[in-house]
């Protein structure tokens, strides 16, 4: 039987896009408040950054997104709406508009995830990781590496149910400008994950490289995400970016 999981715990534009992952400032964008959230660029003595401060999930924040998937071009959009308690912790839910969600939190402890919600034509699947997958701590700086692995349980709509393993690099490459239809993102911070999933003792595999740009008060405004998937031998690979359109974050338009 081959496995439903054609897209793996979403598309990272998180977070890991859902994976989905810190510092820069605006130069442009539409609306209100100051037009330039990053401040001054970061100098010798500002080595660190807070992760929460370049990923924010508050309540009502939404983002929008143009991509291009293998040649094809699309859009998306993603808004915080609503909690869901995961063994103890209060996750936000990061919601996809074709309904798609996935559980997150970005504080203190830095940014995880707790679980992912997929809808397909088919019906839809879960995945739920154990522990949940804490890709970077709060405090980190320009060359932080992180790598680490989680149990990963499946069940869908079809009463499937299996658990394979997911296993993540994290590195923060760099501070690099952005430039994306929503406006200019100077002093971006340039994260990377390298990823790898294995279901049904390697019979089933995804792999791949994910980078993204993050603006501080402001979230992810471009990424790139290319992957291989073996499904019972099925090989297909693709390949996709998107940039930021627009933004309401913390009240402020981009």
């Amino acid at each position: 039987m081959k496995c439903n999981l054609n897209n793996f715990g979403g598309r990272v534009l998180s977070i890991l896009f859902a994976i989905f992952l810190t510092a820069c400032g605006s130069g442009g964008g539409g609306g209100g408040g100051d037009p330039t959230p990053g401040g001054e660029p970061p100098t010798e003595a500002a080595t660190t950054y807070k992760m929460a401060e370049y990923f924010p999930l508050g309540q009502g924040d939404t983002w929008a997104y143009t991509t291009i998937e293998n040649g094809v071009t699309g859009s998306y959009t993603r808004t915080v709406n609503g909690t869901q308690t995961v063994n103890g912790v209060e996750a936000v839910k990061v919601i996809e508009d074709s309904g798609d969600y996935h559980l997150m939190t970005s504080d203190t402890n830095g940014l995880t995830e707790y679980g992912d919600y997929k809808i397909e034509d088919w019906g839809w699947y879960r995945l739920a990781y154990s522990p949940p997958i804490n890709y970077f701590q709060n405090v980190i700086s320009v060359g932080t590496k992180k790598t680490l692995s989680s149990d990963t349980t499946y069940t869908d709509s079809n009463n499937l149910s299996t658990t394979g393993t997911f296993s993540v690099e994290t590195t923060v490459e760099g501070v690099e400008d952005a430039t994306v239809p929503a406006g200019v993102f100077n002093n971006c911070l340039k994260i990377k994950f390298i990823f790898n999933v294995t279901f049904w003792g390697g019979d089933y595999t995804q792999s791949g490289e994910i980078i993204q740009w993050l603006a501080k008060g402001v979230g992810i405004v471009k990424g790139s995400d290319n992957r291989t998937v073996n499904n019972h031998g099925a090989i297909s690979t693709s390949t996709l970016t998107g940039e930021l359109i627009s933004a309401t974050v913390g009240g402020v338009s981009y």
